[in-house]
C-alpha cells in the first residue's frame, strides 16, 4: 500500500499520540487499582488504630472497681468508673458505626458489647456493696469482673491480630500491585516504544531511501552518465519528484545532444570552410564541397550545379552520394530554370526551398523530379546560390530514407546556408585565381616563347621538345593528365634563361668555365621564376632536374637514377634529341640516325636505360620517326642557318655538349 509523505507523516503522528493515549490510560488504570489498595490499606490502618484505643478504654474501666474494692472509696471510684464505662461504650459505638468492619470483625464487636455491658452490670454491683474492703462477695464479683475484663481485652487482641494480618496482607498485595504496575507499564512501554521504532524506522527508510536515490542520480549524472535514471517505486511526493528528475534529465540529455550535433557540425562546418576556402582550384572545389555538405548534412546525396557561360542554363558540375546508390549522378547535364519551377522559384525568392515527400510527390512536370532528383528522393533542400546577387548556380540536397527524420532543421538549414555562401566566395576566389594563374601561365609561355626568340637557334625549341616528350610519354603509358604537366613543363623548361647573356646563348664557341656555371644556374632560376604560381608547383621537379644525368653526373642537384623525377628523365631525352637534329651556333644538326646512335651510347649514363630504348625504338618505327622528323623540319624550316660549322667545329661541339649534359645551353 502507498502513501504519500503527509499520509504517513500523519499517521506517524496519529500512533504516536495512541501510544501516548494508550499509557496514560494504563497509567491512570494502575493508579486507580492502586488508590483502591491504599483506600484498603488505610481503612486496615484504621482499624488497627482503633482496636487499641478501644483496649486501653476497658483496661481503664477496670481500675475504679479495683481501687474501690481495695481503698472503699465508693463516690470517686463510681464516678469515674462510670465515666470510663462511657466512654469505652462511646468508643463502641462509633467503632460499631464504621464501615470498614467485616463481619468476622462485627462478631468480635458484638461479643465486645455484650461482654462490656455484662461488665458494666458487675461494675454496678460491686460498687453497690456498701463496704467493699475484705467483702467475700465483692471478691466474688471482682473475680468475675476481672474474667469479663481479661476476656474483653483476649477478644480486642484477637481482633488486633487479625487487623495486624490483614494489613500485612493489604501492604503485600499493594506492594504488588506497584511492582506489577511498574512492570506493566515498562512492558507496556516497551512495546509502544519497539513498535514505535518499528514504524519510524519504515516511515525513515520510505524518505531516506528515495532521497538517496536522487542524491546518487544527481552524481551520477554530474559525472555526466547521461543514460542514468532514478527508480523510486511509490506513488508519492518522492516518486513525483524522481519522476519530474528523470524528465529533466531526458530533457538535459536531448539538449546536450542538441548542443553536442550543434558543436559538431559548427566543427565541421569550420574545417569545411578552412578546406574549402583554401581550395583555388575550381575542379576541386566543387567536388569537396559537394562531399562536405553531404557529410555535414548526412543527407544520401549532394549535387552542385552552376551556371554556363552565358547564363542561360545550368550545368551539374560536381555530385557526391554519401552511401553507395545505383543512381546517375549527372555530371555535365543541363537545367534550364525556365522549364524548372523549382528552380525558377529559387533564384526569384533568393531563399531555400525544402520539399517534403508529399511536396515532392506533387510536383507537376516528371521532368523536374527527374532533372534534379532521383527517383526514391524523400525530402530535398534547394539552396540558391548568389554572388553579387546574380544566381551562380545551386545546392541539392537529397534524402532517400522513408522513416520520419527531423533533417532538415532550421538550424541545419542555416549551417548550410552558411557553408554555400561560404562556397560562392571560395568559388569566386577560384576563378579569380584561376583566372590569375591563367594570366601568369599565359605570361610564362609567352616569355619562354621569347627566350626561344632570343636567338633563331633556338626558335620552337621548346613546341619540338614537348612535342616529342608528349610521344614519348604516351609510349611509357603516362595518364593523361601527366601528360598535360609533361607538356606544359617541356614548354617553359628553359624559362631561367631568361637572366642568360644572349652572348652566352649564341655564342659559336667553347664556353668558358664561368660560362658554364652560369648556363648551368638557369635550371635552378627557372624553377623560382616558376615557384609563385600554384598550378606549374606539379612541373617544378621537370625544371629543375632536366639537366641531371643517370649516372649521378647532371646538375643542379646531382641526382641518379630513379631519384631524378621520372617526367625530368623524359624531359632530358627529349630536350637532347631536340638539340641534337637541331643546328647550333656551335655546330651543325646531326641526322636521325647519328641522333639515335648518339641516344644508345649514352643510355644508362647519361639516359634513362628503359626510356633511351622505347624513345629509339619509337624514332626507328619508319612511320613514326619519318613524322617526327618531318614536324621538325617544318618548325626548322623558316630558320636562317647562322653558319654551317666545319667538321672539326662538329666534333668540337658534340664534346660540348655531352660535357655540358643535354646538348643545349
Amino acid at each position: 500500500m502507498n502513501f504519500t509523505i503527509r499520509t504517513r507523516i500523519n499517521l506517524f503522528i496519529a500512533a504516536g499520540l495512541g501510544a501516548m493515549i494508550i499509557l496514560i490510560s494504563i497509567s491512570l488504570l494502575l493508579n486507580t487499582r492502586l488508590d483502591q489498595n491504599l483506600q484498603h490499606l488505610a481503612a486496615s490502618t484504621n482499624k488497627v488504630e482503633w482496636v487499641p484505643h478501644l483496649q486501653l478504654a476497658v483496661e481503664k474501666s477496670l481500675m475504679p472497681a479495683n481501687d474501690y474494692l481495695i481503698h472503699g472509696n465508693t463516690l470517686g471510684d463510681k464516678a469515674e468508673f462510670s465515666r470510663l464505662t462511657a466512654e469505652t461504650e462511646d468508643l463502641l459505638g462509633r467503632i460499631d458505626d464504621r464501615d470498614f468492619f467485616d463481619e468476622e470483625e462485627r462478631v468480635f464487636l458484638s461479643k465486645i458489647w455484650m461482654d462490656h455491658e455484662r461488665l458494666k452490670a458487675a461494675g454496678e454491683e460491686i460498687f453497690a456493696i456498701s463496704d467493699p474492703v475484705g467483702n467475700a462477695q465483692g471478691a466474688a464479683l471482682m473475680e468475675q469482673f476481672d474474667a469479663m475484663g481479661t476476656e474483653i481485652v483476649l477478644y480486642l487482641e484477637q481482633l488486633h491480630s487479625i487487623h495486624d494480618y490483614r494489613l500485612k496482607q493489604a501492604l503485600d498485595k499493594t506492594d504488588n500491585n506497584r511492582r506489577q504496575a511498574q512492570q506493566q507499564l515498562i512492558v507496556t512501554g516497551v512495546i509502544i516504544g519497539f513498535l514505535a521504532l518499528i514504524f519510524g524506522t519504515w516511515l525513515a527508510r520510505s524518505l531516506i531511501q528515495p532521497i538517496r536515490e536522487l542524491k546518487s542520480g544527481i552524481k551520477q549524472i554530474a559525472a555526466g552518465h547521461w543514460s542514468h535514471r532514478v527508480d523510486i517505486r511509490a506513488q508519492d511526493e518522492l516518486a513525483q519528484l524522481a519522476t519530474h528528475f528523470n524528465s529533466m534529465t531526458e530533457k538535459l540529455v536531448i539538449s546536450r545532444r542538441s548542443i553536442e550535433n550543434y558543436a559538431a557540425d559548427c566543427t565541421a562546418l569550420l574545417d569545411a570552410s578552412t578546406i574549402i576556402l583554401a581550395t583555388l582550384e575550381v575542379e576541386q572545389l566543387l567536388p569537396l564541397m559537394s562531399e562536405r555538405m553531404a557529410r555535414i548534412l548526412k543527407t544520401t546525396y549532394c549535387r552542385i550545379a552552376l551556371t554556363n557561360a552565358d547564363n542561360s542554363s545550368l550545368v551539374i558540375r560536381a555530385a557526391y552520394p554519401i552511401r553507395k546508390l545505383d543512381w546517375n549522378p549527372g555530371i555535365g547535364r543541363l537545367l534550364e530554370p525556365q522549364n524548372i519551377p523549382t528552380l525558377r522559384k529559387a533564384f526569384e525568392s533568393g531563399r531555400h526551398i525544402l520539399l517534403m515527400k508529399d511536396e515532392i510527390d506533387r510536383l507537376e512536370n516528371a521532368a523536374e523530379r527527374e532533372q534534379l532528383l532521383t527517383p526514391e528522393t524523400q525530402s530535398a533542400l534547394i539552396l540558391p546560390l548568389f554572388l553579387k546577387n546574380q544566381p551562380q548556380g545551386i545546392i541539392i540536397l537529397g534524402e532517400t530514407r522513408s522513416w520520419n527524420r527531423e533533417l532538415f532543421t532550421p538550424e541545419r538549414i542555416a549551417i548550410c546556408q552558411t557553408m554555400a555562401n561560404q562556397a560562392m566566395v571560395a568559388f569566386s576566389n577560384a576563378k579569380n585565381h584561376e583566372a590569375l594563374q591563367e594570366m601568369a601561365l599565359s605570361s610564362v609561355t609567352a616569355m619562354a616563347k621569347a627566350i626561344d626568340a632570343k636567338s633563331h637557334w633556338t626558335k620552337g625549341h621548346s613546341e619540338r621538345v614537348a612535342h616529342y616528350a608528349a610521344a614519348l610519354g604516351a609510349r611509357l603509358g603516362l595518364d593523361s593528365v601527366t601528360l598535360s604537366h609533361l607538356r606544359l613543363g617541356c614548354l617553359v623548361h628553359d624559362i631561367g634563361k631568361i637572366g642568360t647573356k644572349e652572348t652566352i646563348l649564341s655564342n659559336q664557341g667553347t664556353l668558358t668555365d664561368e660560362e658554364k656555371e652560369i648556363m648551368k644556374q638557369h635550371t635552378v632560376q627557372g624553377e623560382e621564376i616558376l615557384r609563385p604560381i600554384r598550378k606549374l608547383s606539379s612541373i617544378l621537379p621537370v625544371i629543375r632536374h632536366h639537366h641531371e644525368r643517370y649516372d649521378g653526373n647532371g646538375y643542379p642537384d646531382g641526382l641518379k637514377g630513379n631519384a631524378i623525377p621520372h617526367l625530368a628523365r623524359i624531359v632530358a631525352l627529349a630536350d637532347s634529341f631536340d638539340a641534337m637534329v637541331a643546328d647550333r651556333p656551335y655546330r651543325k644538326a646531326s641526322s636521325r640516325n647519328k641522333a639515335i646512335a648518339e641516344i644508345k651510347r649514352c643510355s644508362g649514363t647519361q639516359f634513362d636505360p628503359y626510356i633511351a630504348e622505347v624513345f629509339v625504338a619509337m624514332l626507328e618505327q619508319t612511320d613514326f620517326g619519318a613524322a617526327l622528323l618531318i614536324a621538325t623540319e617544318d618548325s626548322l624550316k623558316d630558320h636562317d642557318r647562322h653558319r654551317a660549322p666545319t667538321l672539326g667545329q662538329e666534333k668540337e661541339s658534340v664534346s660540348v655538349a655531352l660535357t655540358l649534359d643535354g646538348y643545349t645551353r
